[in-house]
């Protein structure tokens, strides 16, 4: 039985390779994804930093278990949102993320 979601969320660890001095570290960022109908989503162009960036918003609910600098927890804000929606190596694996899901999604079904 396949039951019908109205708004359907899932929530993913979504690893981050963020580039340090001599290469990258792997950060996790905890994200709640909404379900975006394809047709929704084609509008958005990929390969622009403006279309990337609104895609990444498209398919972001909400992000969680944030810290800064020195490991203290940091609240949801708008102005987080943007510092991560702008932060390219956060849109690649946001888009990774939400794209294998989505793949994964429809090779089960």
């Amino acid at each position: 039985m396949f039951k019908i979601v109205k708004n359907p969320t899932f929530t993913h660890a979504v690893p981050v390779m963020v580039p340090v001095d001599g290469g990258h570290v792997e950060q996790s960022l905890k994200v709640k994804f909404r379900v975006v109908p394809q047709d929704e989503l084609a509008h958005h162009d990929l390969r622009s930093p403006e279309g990337t960036e609104s895609y990444c918003r498209a398919i972001v609910a909400e992000f969680g278990d944030l810290v800064d600098e020195g490991n203290f927890p940091v609240a949801p804000s708008e102005e987080v949102n943007d510092t991560l929606f702008r932060t390219p190596f956060v849109q690649i694996a946001l888009i990774r993320a939400y794209t294998l899901a989505m793949a994964k999604a429809r090779a089960g079904n």
